[in-house]
């Protein structure tokens, strides 16, 4: 009895006792074997992973399946590249020089997906470099060595970036991509080209080109701390660098980042030059001139989150300057409709404000008239809502009439009764005007209990 004879249930049953490799020869012996296959086929090529040695000669054998087999690169959801050239410390990467053993047919379809990839003339002999050699010094551990320290991955990472590349340009229905900084260290005694730097690059440059063709389902990326951090809780990070870089990509929304500090503070991105609608920072210590740049980055950014993580770094480049900061939200007035900044013990000055603006225009939360979702911590609230212009006085004021007009969630971070006088006066007012039955009429969360943002460890 032949197994394609088998009903469906059983056929599957066995296919995931195989041995991967010999499941994608078996989903192409026939029709029926293939739909037994299927489950087997998306586990495996759902996530690739190229975050050490053993994830990237893994990930090497299923991009020749999926070259000699395209319509297995249609499986593939997300890919994450946790290897980078930086971090702590600086190493001495030789050239690779160990050359991979390829049949004929498998060098031609690794040459045409390169071409295919928009890499041509010196890009090409780079990329195929990284593609048909071996990082120096592992070729004796092709399948059981595993990188677990910032040298072994830093030697890793050209031949990952390359893979990083032709997964994406040959993956149609590609979600989301997380990948450590595309950057080099100095003190090296080569410099490679940046592959994958110059795919996203030309990705984003030509929107409609053959090379964009894996980018056009990629709505989220996600921005990953470069090796160990052994001196801070954060890493530091060049995040406007890593913005620029995918922010134009053509289909492109949300943007995750963890664990980070700026590291890059002359780097500026241009007003309304990137795509992302959705930015979510956590675990972090940015400063106003981070968080100003990022958000002023955005051509319409509908959601914006911010935590700060448990330790505050000694650098100046980390306070919170609320004028800066408000400043940069009104640029979104149109657009934002969740805003949630939860920071906990970081350094914030809400005195200083903006006696460089000028108008009747206050500039505060009121102007906000998409903001449907709002969390802040007190001292912010109280900020914003009085405007750039406003009186610093501490004054009794409704903070009812500040409010962003189609508020529909009111969430107050850190607050605790009796802990300022002022605030509980403002906040049991607020309460009162709800429950009045005023036009305006939101959910008020954190007055009768303590919270914190839900990514904040503090």
């Amino acid at each position: 009895m032949r197994l394609q004879d088998f009903p469906t249930l059983i056929t599957t049953e066995i296919a995931s006792y195989l041995p991967l490799r010999d499941v994608v020869i078996l989903a192409h012996q026939s029709a029926t074997l293939h739909y037994a296959c299927i489950p087997q086929l998306r586990r495996a090529h759902r996530q690739i992973q190229l975050s050490s040695l053993e994830d990237c000669c893994h990930g090497f054998q299923i991009l020749l399946w999926t070259l000699r087999w395209p319509a297995l690169g249609q499986y593939v959801r997300h890919i994450e590249m946790n290897t980078s050239y930086g971090g702590d410390y600086c190493f001495d990467i030789p050239r690779p020089t160990n050359t991979r053993s390829l049949s004929d047919n498998d060098t031609n379809l690794l040459k045409d997906a390169i071409r295919r990839a928009g890499y041509e003339k010196a890009e090409f002999d780079e990329m195929w470099l990284q593609i048909s050699t071996i990082p120096e010094d592992a070729s004796t551990a092709y399948t059981s060595m595993s990188f677990t320290t910032d040298e072994e991955k830093a030697r890793v990472t050209p031949w990952a970036q390359a893979l990083a590349a032709i997964f994406i340009s040959t993956s149609p229905n590609l979600e989301s991509f997380a990948f450590a900084p595309i950057s080099w260290m100095p003190g090296v005694t080569w410099e490679p080209r940046y592959v994958l730097k110059e795919f996203l690059a030309n990705s984003c440059r030509y929107a409609e080109s053959f090379c964009a063709q894996g980018l056009e389902n990629l709505r989220c990326v996600r921005l990953l701390p470069w090796g160990r951090h052994t001196h801070s809780i954060y890493a530091g990070y060049p995040l406007s660098v890593s913005i620029k870089l995918v922010g134009n990509l053509p289909a492109v929304q949300t943007c995750w980042i963890e664990d980070v500090q700026s590291l890059d503070a002359i780097e500026v991105l241009e007003p309304a030059s990137c795509h992302f609608k959705t930015i979510r920072i956590h675990r972090s210590c940015l400063g106003f001139r981070t968080l100003g740049n990022v958000i002023r980055s955005c051509k319409k950014l509908e959601e914006f989150e911010y935590s700060f993580g448990s330790f505050q770094t000694e650098d100046w480049k980390s306070v919170i300057y609320g004028h800066d900061l408000l400043d940069a939200l009104c640029s979104q007035a149109e657009t934002l409709r969740v805003l949630h900044l939860d920071l906990g013990a970081q350094q914030t000055d809400v005195k200083i404000r903006n006696y460089g603006h000028t108008g009747e225009d206050t500039a505060g939360l009121a102007d906000l008239s998409a903001m449907t979702h709002l969390g802040l911590d007190m001292d912010l609230l109280l900020y914003f809502a009085r405007g750039l212009t406003g009186s610093d006085d501490d004054g009794h004021f409704s903070l009812i009439e500040q409010l962003p007009p189609q508020l529909e969630c009111l969430t107050i971070y850190g607050y605790q009764p009796g802990m300022n006088a002022q605030w509980d006066e403002v906040l049991e007012e607020l309460k009162e005007t709800i429950v009045d039955g005023d036009e305006t009429v939101f959910t008020l969360r954190g007055v009768d209990e303590y919270l914190r943002h839900p990514m904040n460890n503090a």
